[in-house]
This record gives C-alpha cells, structure tokens and sequence, in this order.
C-alpha cells in the first residue's frame, strides 16, 4: 500500500471510530473505557498503525450487533452521512463471502469459518432464523470435521 493510501484509510477508520466515540461517550458519560479506546485510536493514528485502527473498527462493528436497534440506527445514520456508504463495504465484502459459502456448501479456510461464525452469533437468538443457522452450523461443524480430520488446515 503506498504511502498516500494508507494515510488515506488511517483517516477514514479513524473519522469511523471517532463517530463511534462522540456518540458512545455521550450516550453512556462516566465510562473511562470510551475515553481510553479514544486514547488508543489517537496512539495508532499518531504511529501510521493502520492494523491497529482496523481491529478497533472491526470490534466497533461488531458491539453493533449486541446494541439496541435505536443505536444501531442511530449510529449507521451518523457513518453514512459523515463517510458515506463506502463505510459498509466490508459487511458487503462478508456478505458476498457468506453467499459464496453456501452456494458451494462447504467452508475451506478460518476466515470464511470467522464470518460464517460471526453471522451466526449475530442472528441465532432470532427464532424465525431458526433453519439459517441450522444451515450455517452444519457448515461449521464440517469444517471442523476437515480439520481434525486433516483434510483442511486452519
């Protein structure tokens, strides 16, 4: 990645955690953690770390799965309109990764095992997505399989 893109992407998962903050911070006030995930961000950005900057973005996005629907939209309202939609392109990248999955039927690596689990922790207290995740665990459960197995590596 040249040098102009990755400040660039720094820039824009930063502006992204920061929204994240403003509107945490201010929702739930008192709480050091917020102040301290803003410390940390600010650190990564300050040394070029882009890994560091992503793992906070992607937990950031994954809290949303256990937040209100409120705050979930509430949020997603403030990304798009600060960022624009470019903010979801990794929830379409997973997206497309899931479809392919079960097109193919079969899991072959631990990232699509990561986001085949990851969908699954997210809906599976949905009763009406019952057969989803039977469907999605059964995929999981052979991939597994493979591994003990040594028919696919981790």
């Amino acid at each position: 990645m040249k040098a102009a893109e990755k400040k660039e992407a720094i820039d824009f998962i930063f502006k992204k955690v920061m929204i994240y903050y403003t509107y945490l911070s201010n929702k739930y006030k008192g709480i050091p953690f917020y102040d301290q995930m803003k410390e940390i961000a600010e650190g990564a950005v300050e040394r070029g770390n882009l890994t560091s900057l992503r793992y906070i973005s992607k937990d950031l996005d994954g809290w949303m799965k256990d937040m209100e629907e409120e705050d979930v939209t509430k949020i997603r309202d403030l990304l798009i309109q600060n960022l624009g939609a470019a903010v979801f392109s990794d929830e379409k990248k997973e997206t497309k990764t899931l479809d392919r999955i079960r097109k193919k039927g079969a899991i072959k690596n631990s990232k699509e095992y990561a986001i085949v689990l990851s969908r699954v922790e997210s809906i599976c207290m949905d009763e009406a997505r019952k057969s989803e995740v039977e469907g999605l665990n059964t995929l999981l459960s052979d991939f597994l399989h493979m591994v003990d197995t040594k028919k696919a590596d981790i």
